[in-house]
């Protein structure tokens, strides 16, 4: 059983690695074990990690370092609600 560290580490993982604009991060949770509900958590979380963060190079997203605290503390919250669900 994960715990709330587990996929805040997880979740803050996915969001902190340049990824294709192509690929969101989410499309991997699924071979990671999340349910359906963990990933509509973390979909939800994606569109506003997106308004903290900037494009870098059409690569993908970056978090604006003025925002990293507050993107930590929805991170957080979220882990919080997959482990409960």
């Amino acid at each position: 059983m994960k715990t709330e560290k587990n996929y805040y580490q997880e979740i803050s993982y996915l969001f902190n690695s340049v990824d294709s604009k192509y690929e969101r991060p989410f499309y991997r949770m699924t071979e990671w074990g999340y349910s359906e509900k963990q990933i509509e958590l973390v979909c939800a979380l994606d569109y506003k990690i997106t308004a903290l963060s900037e494009t870098v190079d059409d690569v993908g997203l970056v978090i604006k370092p003025e925002h990293r605290k507050q993107a930590e503390l929805l991170i957080m919250d979220c882990a919080r609600k997959c482990c409960s669900c």
